[in-house]
């Protein structure tokens, strides 16, 4: 098994007062500026699906979790550029877990519960879990919030529309693997999800409450066999999805209703193992194809779309080690190259590609460096393509150019015509252990990103906007906004400059004997610059500065730091943790018309403490956990103002962030 570069392991877990597998490693992934949904997850060094297949496994069934050096997942088939983490679990455990959260704003409305229960057995190489949550969270309508309302609305507006739906819904997950064979080991999960929302959209001409119902549905089924031949590993993938989805608006005299069902069937067959040793270590090579099928059935405003969609692929993976400590150049390190290249088709898109290669170098044990270039080539997704059109009226929205707020007519909803997009990145990166006795470790990361045909919903109104897309904008006969189509748009390029640094600090304490420790995290990333092409010649624009426009919906903050610090012993752990956002600029009519939108810092504090301290003899407290949760400690929301200090009442703060300051409540009892 390769070597860890950052393992958290034992106490270190219950500091992170997560309660299942998928939120440890969120947890752990963010630290390092991952996703949980973008790494490859390994369970007791063998490759899973996704992080899908264990996250309702509960927390106490993992004995450590181990994040892999860079580019060092090829001994694991692992796709190159992706980081690995290795979820090592318990040999043996069994457990019955169920817990109960209740949560609501300090500024009143989102009143919400969840209950959960899980059952756990491990007894490798067999593992089995079952879990059942259920949902409910309170809508919060503008009356609660105060919200400023349009000029000549009617006067109890607020009390029928929604900030934030009211929403319920459950999950069932099944999951489990085993040796089938002394060569060969297989898994399944199977998840059943079902939503449910419910959002005031204002009121009728007629002065009836307009509301909107959305229905969703998903049956996911995903499976795997892993066999060992020698030192070659092999595996096949699959999985099966119908996701479906309703949303009907009640309108008079008839209600307009939107229904979308998606089908998708995927395979993939990889390889990976050693065929030659070199002089400094064995040449790993890797070997992947794939197979998805996806079917989509729509249906809105009148009209019915049917869409079919086969894509394939291939991918070959060579990692090539050329020194190590043990070879004839040990002062040198160790030193590897990886490449892989994929070639694939999709229907309706063409030729698809992708082209990576890496090079890491750990010239002591205690750094490691590593250089990532990545072309590729990609089909927008599905829904981009085939979201039915829906209709919205009563939408609040600023006019930049007449400098008023108007209640008009939104499209949402895919585009059919979208093209294939292409990234280049390229990433410089350097982990540092610098002291030897001490848990430390530092990251700091150089990227820049190229992007092609970027894909984003129209942005926020402005004087560039309207320009750059006046077929998106609808105006009565006296100039006034009526309605705006905000479908996805096309911009030709993007060119994005980034840098990453961030630590991880464990330092081990000795209180009364017991076994205590603090953690320090944090992460500081400075976007360097960020500039957009526009086509039909209007060059290009810095988003970082006046001028700029709202890609994907929002502005690009120049800076965003943020931390945590901990503190655990047996029973109990509390974390503290913040984030800043620097200010941010949007252009909105003129050059004089600038809305600034203001620096942010929010904090959040989480805690825990067993059931066995307040009474050791209670069979209740008994193997309990109650804790406590505050997201926006401050109930600080970010301000946007124009140049004379306004705020345009579509960019209202508590718009902007609904909820506030959020308390939750949790009681969690292991039987």
């Amino acid at each position: 098994m390769l070597a860890s570069q950052r393992s958290v392991s034992g106490e270190d877990l219950l500091a992170y007062g997560a309660a299942t597998v998928g939120e440890l490693v969120e947890e752990v992934a963010a630290e390092d500026g991952d996703r949980g949904d973008s790494v490859t997850v390994l369970v007791n060094g063998r490759r899973v699906s996704g992080l899908g297949d264990i996250e309702s496994y509960p927390a106490e069934a993992i004995e450590r979790v181990e994040l892999l050096a860079r580019e060092s997942g090829a001994a694991v088939g692992a796709p190159a550029g992706r980081r690995v983490y290795n979820v090592v679990l318990k040999p043996e455990t069994r457990l019955l877990v169920a817990r109960g959260r209740l949560r609501g704003a300090t500024d009143g409305g989102a009143i919400g519960a969840t209950a959960d229960i899980s059952a756990t057995r491990i007894r490798r190489p067999q593992r089995l879990n079952a879990a059942f949550e259920v949902r409910h969270d309170g809508a919060i309508l503008e009356s609660e919030r105060q919200i400023e309302q349009v000029d000549g609305s009617p006067e109890n507006l607020g009390r029928f529309r929604t900030l934030r739906p009211k929403t319920s819904g459950y999950l069932l997950s099944l999951s489990g693997s085993d040796q089938l064979l002394p060569w060969l080991d297989g898994s399944a999960t199977l998840k059943v999800r079902q939503n449910r929302s419910q959002a005031g959209l204002g009121l009728s001409l007629s002065g009836d409450g307009v509301e909107r119902l959305s229905r969703g549905s998903t049956i996911d089924l995903n499976t795997q066999l892993n066999a060992q031949t020698g030192s070659w590993s092999f595996s096949l993938d699959g999985g099966l999805r119908r996701d479906w989805r309703q949303i009907t608006t009640d309108l008079s005299p008839m209600p307009s209703r939107n229904r979308i069902v998606t089908h998708s069937t995927r395979a993939e067959l990889l390889a990976h193992g050693p065929v030659w040793t070199m002089p400094a270590g064995p040449l790993h090579l890797t070997l992947a194809a794939g197979l998805r099928l996806e079917r989509v059935e729509s249906r809105g405003l009148g009209d019915r779309m049917e869409f079919g969609r086969t894509s394939r692929d291939i991918r070959l993976g060579v990692d090539v080690p050329i020194l190590s400590e043990s070879g004839p150049i040990p002062w040198l390190g160790s030193l590897a190259v990886r490449a892989e290249a994929g070639e694939g088709s999709t229907s309706g898109a063409g030729k698809l590609r992708s082209r990576i290669v890496s090079l890491r170098w750990s010239p002591a044990r205690w750094i490691q460096l590593s250089a990532v270039h990545n072309d590729v080539r990609n089909a927008p997704g599905v829904d981009l393509l085939t979201d039915p059109l829906i209709e919205t009226s009563g939408v609040r929205y600023f006019d930049p150019l007449r400098q008023e707020t108007v209640e008009l007519v939104t499209r949402t909803g895919g585009r059919f015509e979208l093209p294939v997009q292409a990234s280049t990145t390229r990433k410089l990166s350097a982990d540092l252990r610098p002291l030897k006795d001490v848990d430390l470790l530092l990251t700091v990361e150089y990227g820049t990103a190229v992007n092609s045909n970027v894909i984003s919903v129209l942005p926020a109104a402005s004087a560039l906007v309207f320009e750059l897309f006046p077929e998106r904008f609808e105006r009565n006969p006296a100039g006034q906004l009526t309605g705006v189509d905000l479908r996805p748009v096309i911009f030709p390029s993007q060119r994005e400059e980034q840098f990453h640094t961030s630590f991880n600090l464990n330092v081990p304490l000795d209180i009364g004997g017991g076994r205590s420790r603090l953690q320090f995290s944090g992460s500081y990333r400075p976007l360097l610059s960020s500039r957009l092409a526009l086509g039909r010649n209007f060059g290009t624009i810095d988003l970082l500065e006046p001028g700029s426009i709202a890609l994907g919906g929002s502005t690009r903050p120049r800076d965003q730091f943020d931390f945590t610090v901990g503190y655990s012993e047996p029973g109990l752990g509390v974390r503290f943790s913040g984030e800043r956002r620097s200010r941010s600029v949007l252009q909105a009519g003129g050059p004089a018309d600038v809305l600034t939108f203001s620096p942010l810092t929010t904090f959040g504090l989480r805690g825990f403490i067993e059931g066995r301290r307040f009474v050791a003899s209670s069979s209740l407290l008994r193997n309990s956990r109650i804790g406590i949760d505050i997201d926006n400690v401050l109930n600080k929301r970010e301000r946007v103002s124009d140049g004379q200090g306004r705020t345009p009442l579509s960019y209202q703060s508590a718009i902007r962030d609904p909820v506030g300051r959020n308390i939750q409540i949790e009681f969690r009892k292991t039987f």
